[in-house]
């Protein structure tokens, strides 16, 4: 199962990752569709929370919905000073909420997770469902650019102290499905290496902007990531705005 071993050293292999300067994004690009402080907001694929805490931060009220147990526990442990956030273990094509959030978030390609039109559909029919008119969704994706020139087939290995990692990557260009598993390595505990194999797909403009639409939002912007700019050909990563 992904996201199960994996979930107990992700932070520490994710510190790379500038967190807070992403979430200084996604706060800024939600002020500018009408959501503020106070209002509730749902995470789509939150993890370990990080990002979910960064928002309650920020003054929002924060539900964070993941499909693995293990991510969500350990997003429990770490944010118990986090009032006020609830944590739900959700498919996020069957994303069910007690009452309908005032926006919905999904970064860190989480929606890259999702490798059929289907399933994309059914998320995003699921997040429309589950928002207040006059609402919004804001989510990210990595692009097939990405997956071919910054990923490609290669591997990498880092010793992080307590454990050591092997990452390999492929990517299968004519199913734009880009294939990655991770080896983890324990020392001195006598444990067996731990393996995880993810899948992902990058989607094209044309089909975001059709399946949102068919979805039920009633239009879609595309930005290139960290920007207020339309994205272009190099782009490695887009945003992706949808209202009710």
């Amino acid at each position: 199962m992904i996201y199960s071993a994996f979930a107990k050293v992700y932070d520490r292999m994710m510190s790379n990752i500038p967190y807070v300067e992403w979430t200084d994004y996604l706060i800024t690009m939600l002020a500018l569709n009408n959501v503020q402080p106070g209002e509730k907001v749902v995470e789509l694929g939150c993890g370990t929370g990080t990002v979910t805490e960064l928002l309650t931060e920020a003054g929002l009220q924060m539900t964070g919905v993941d499909i693995s147990g293990d991510m969500l526990e350990m997003a429990r442990q770490k944010n118990t000073e986090a009032g006020g956030i609830k944590y739900l273990q959700q498919d996020m094509r069957q994303l069910k909420l007690e009452e309908k959030a005032d926006a919905a978030v999904s970064i860190c390609d989480s929606m890259n997770y999702l490798l059929k039109k289907s399933d994309m559909l059914s998320a995003l029919k699921a997040v429309r469902s589950n928002l207040k008119e006059d609402s919004v969704f804001i989510f990210d994706l990595k692009t097939d650019r990405f997956f071919r020139k910054r990923l490609g087939d290669r591997s990498f290995r880092e010793d992080m102290g307590d454990f050591s990692y092997i990452w390999k990557n492929h990517y299968f260009r004519d199913k734009h499905i880009h294939k990655y598993g991770i080896k983890i390595f324990y020392k001195d505990s006598g444990k067996q290496p731990d393996v995880e194999i993810h899948y992902q797909r990058a989607y094209d403009i044309e089909e975001i902007s059709g399946l949102v639409l068919e979805a039920g939002f009633v239009d879609v912007t595309f930005y290139e990531a960290f920007t207020y700019s339309a994205p272009t050909s190099r782009s490695d990563r887009y945003y992706i705005v949808c209202h009710t």
